[in-house]
């Protein structure tokens, strides 16, 4: 069985979260517009959400990857992140118990353009991904 349900997954420019617990979520693309290969994508922000579906989970390990879609060459591998399950035995009929993830992405480096992918397990299983590209374009010095 299945211990998680993907809500969402975004790649975007800023997210953040108010004190009361609302996300915001500023910029959410699918593209990547270099304009020099390889080229470095200066910041980003992964931000996704999860329904948890076995009651008894005390905790999550959660293991993010970036790689190209073409040769699955790895851009970026997290460490695996371990954190609590928020509500655990709650009584049935309550809401669902979520888990969010909002994680910085900074200087990730591309060799090439195409399709890159986003890979989020937990707990040792894919959970998510999220599917973008990396474009190369023209500096205004070059355009005529």
């Amino acid at each position: 069985m299945k211990g998680f349900k993907l809500n969402f997954i975004h790649l975007c420019d800023d997210a953040s979260f108010s004190q009361e617990g609302k996300l915001s979520i500023i910029g959410i693309f699918d593209v990547v517009h270099l304009t020099n290969i390889p080229g470095t994508l200066v910041r980003a922000y992964l931000v996704s959400n999860f329904t948890v579906l076995d009651n008894d989970l005390k905790e999550a390990k959660i293991a993010v990857k970036v790689k190209n879609k073409k040769n699955n060459e790895e851009v970026i591998k997290t460490p695996e992140l371990t954190v609590n399950v928020p509500g655990v035995n709650q009584p049935v009929g309550s809401k669902q118990k979520t888990l969010g993830l909002s994680l910085q992405l900074v200087n990730m480096t591309f060799k090439e353009t195409g399709e890159y992918l986003i890979e989020v397990e937990i707990n040792g299983e894919k959970i998510g991904e999220y599917t973008f590209f990396v474009n190369l374009v023209k500096s205004p010095k070059e355009v005529n």
